[in-house]
């Protein structure tokens, strides 16, 4: 009588070299085999993952039962829970079973089988998206929408496929951080990208990575420019970043940037109204920006969506390398379906950009606007975490929170009520309105300042 798995016990195949039906019937033996794995499988697969549907359903009723403690080794128990279930017929009969799932001399191989029937998983994603853009493709579909679509289902695929390692011993820990300070220490650079804000570089070493900071303020305080700002210097660093704009365009985006280079009023740039001389120093500035790596995306329509956001962000950093992310902003990005609630959409974009700050390792800044209650009374206060707007996510889900307040005259209070491992604090910024810059102010700019305590003063209030 022929043995099916002669192949297996006469030099041990590769997992990845078998068939998808054969991996399948590797991983539930597996599991039948060692009841023990079937959690760390359960961790890195789903009944989706599965081609065939009795497999797929036998692969959650082992899952079920080792989650309620029954004995899988016993294997009346386990044909009458099969039984019980209609899978026993669909899976042959009890003989059948038997041949197929338990009579085996092999040791279990849980975790290379389960690798396996992941891999064909993806594959099988990539052939249903690669069919269904072709058909979309040869329909009457907007290209503009149609790219945008594709990249985001890239993008959730890009995630889907990755096998990046979750768990780590704490010695692994330590030493991952030891070889980030001796790199730090090498180098003479900062853990984070440096923003060109002194207050949060010198407190803080910059924005670290993979870290969500919100900025936010009300509306005409200052926080898009703050935020363009932050991605200059950043940019200018050599370090890739990617602006996402979904309320200002590029030209905007463009004035303000040439406005700082070129000491020339940004009004006058948005309305064309320079001089020759004006002229040949923007396009001596136009020209150096050839060489930064500032990326400018104005997502609209479907392609605001947060799916489409975070798939753009996971091409960027795949094909550009980005050190960073900053969008603007928070309540405008597009609802993923009508009926979501702006709670529900905020919630979800929150906690969104958090797992993509950590799955990019690197720092993601959102801008959110705050809700009128700062306006309240005679004169406005100084704004508090619970006056960000529409949901209480964005204090829970952002390891950082940075406020500005208007204090008047050009004076802003840059407020850190929230900072992941770092102390709160305060500072005072001097915003240029002309050329929509901030820059560090002196502390005897403060109100609260006395000449008397100099010796004594810092820059948090």
């Amino acid at each position: 009588m022929p043995n099916r798995n002669r192949s297996m016990l006469a030099g041990r195949p590769r997992v990845r070299d078998i068939t998808t039906l054969a991996a399948e019937n590797g991983l539930l033996s597996s599991m039948l085999l060692a009841p023990e794995m079937i959690a760390a499988v359960e961790a890195t697969l789903t009944e989706g993952d599965f081609e065939d549907p009795a497999r797929a359903k036998m692969f959650s009723l082992l899952v079920e039962m080792n989650r309620s403690g029954e004995h899988i080794r016993d294997q009346r128990l386990l044909l009458e829970r099969l039984r019980a279930s209609g899978l026993l017929d669909e899976l042959g009969g009890p003989r059948q079973f038997l041949a197929e799932f338990i009579d085996h001399t092999e040791p279990a191989n849980a975790a290379s089988y389960a690798a396996q029937v992941r891999r064909n998983s993806v594959r099988r994603r990539m052939r249903t998206l690669a069919n269904e853009f072709q058909s979309k493709a040869v329909a009457d579909a907007d290209p503009a929408d149609l790219a945008g679509w594709l990249q985001a289902e890239l993008g959730l695929l890009q995630s889907i496929a990755s096998t990046d390692q979750h768990a780590s011993t704490v010695a692994e820990a330590c030493e991952s951080l030891l070889q980030e300070i001796r790199h730090t220490a090498e180098t003479g650079g900062s853990p984070g990208v440096l923003t060109g804000i002194d207050h949060i570089d010198g407190y803080y070493g910059g924005l670290l990575p993979s870290r969500l900071y919100v900025i936010a303020a009300r509306p005409g305080v200052g926080k898009s420019s703050l935020a363009q700002q932050v991605g200059e210097a950043i940019a200018a660093n050599n370090q890739g970043v990617l602006f996402i704009s979904l309320e200002m365009s590029r030209q905007e985006i463009a004035a303000r940037y040439l406005a700082k280079r070129c000491g020339i009023n940004g009004k006058q740039l948005a309305a064309h109204a320079v001089s020759a001389a004006d002229l040949q120093v923007i396009e001596k500035a136009a020209q150096d920006a050839r060489s930064l790596p500032f990326l400018i995306s104005e997502p609209n329509g479907r392609r605001a969506t947060l799916a489409a956001i975070c798939a753009e962000a996971r091409v960027r950093k795949t094909t550009d390398g980005i050190a960073a992310i900053v969008v603007d902003y928070l309540q405008i990005i597009e609802p993923t379906h009508p009926r979501q609630t702006e709670y529900e959409k905020v919630t979800e974009a929150t906690r969104a950009f958090k797992q993509l700050s950590r799955e990019l390792g690197i720092p993601v800044v959102l801008l959110s606007q705050l809700n009128r209650q700062t306006e309240a009374g005679t004169k406005p206060r100084a704004p508090r975490l619970g006056d960000l707007r529409s949901s209480g996510s964005i204090e829970q889900d952002a390891d950082g929170v940075l406020f500005l307040h208007e204090l008047g005259r050009g004076s802003v209070r840059l407020m850190v009520p929230k900072m992941r491992g770092g102390e709160r604090s305060e500072a005072l910024l001097r915003f240029h309105g002309p050329s929509c810059t901030f820059s560090d102010a002196p502390i005897e700019d403060h109100d609260n300042f006395r000449a008397e305590f100099a010796d004594y003063a810092t820059d948090s209030f």
